[in-house]
């Protein structure tokens, strides 16, 4: 009989112990840097193949609907939705000066930074780590900022240019664009 009055009290711990346990996991961020170094994130956003570090990024989410707005930023492609909370997103092609951004958007990749930002990804090419990554010295036929292109790599015979997020973030949060100023080779 004791058994049977307890059952009640102990599934009230149980469940309150899983609501404290799942309330809780919204606080933890979603990606470790220390988790992710080394990795990078290898993607098609228009007709260049880029590659960023992993802890570079906040999230990574499918892309729904994309609500232009009007703009003088030539790389911003709308507004979306992330996680309940309206984020710009922008074209890594136009900010780049690699082009427009010639695919339909799949994915959106959230930069880290004080602001949500997200770039528009065409197709996700999976994840390579640098130190496996082959190195690959050459011009990537486009202008990149210095400060935030670290060069090629190549990932299953395809090569990435490689970029650094918190510049993007940087340039893109002080609305600086490169749109213009390089091209294809």
């Amino acid at each position: 009989m004791n058994d049977r009055n307890n059952a009640p009290r102990t599934l009230r711990m149980s469940l309150a112990r899983l609501r404290e346990e799942f309330d809780s996991s919204f606080a933890l961020p979603l990606h470790a840097a220390n988790a992710q170094a080394g990795r990078m994130l290898c993607f098609a956003a228009g007709a260049v193949k880029f590659a960023i570090p992993m802890g570079d990024l906040l999230a990574l989410s499918r892309c729904g609907s994309i609500a232009p707005v009007p703009s003088h930023s030539p790389g911003l492609l709308g507004l979306a939705v992330v996680r309940a909370q309206v984020v710009p997103v922008y074209s890594l092609p136009r900010l780049t000066g690699a082009g427009a951004q010639t695919g339909d958007c799949h994915w959106l990749a959230l930069l880290r930074g004080g602001v949500p930002v997200a770039l528009a990804i065409d197709a996700l090419d999976g994840y390579a780590f640098e130190s496996a990554a082959q190195s690959v010295a050459g011009e990537t036929g486009f202008s990149f900022p210095p400060t935030w292109n670290t060069g090629l790599i190549r990932h299953n015979a395809e090569l990435y240019a490689t970029l650094r997020g918190a510049q993007i973030y940087d340039m893109i949060t002080q609305g600086v664009s490169q749109e213009g100023k390089g091209n294809a080779t």
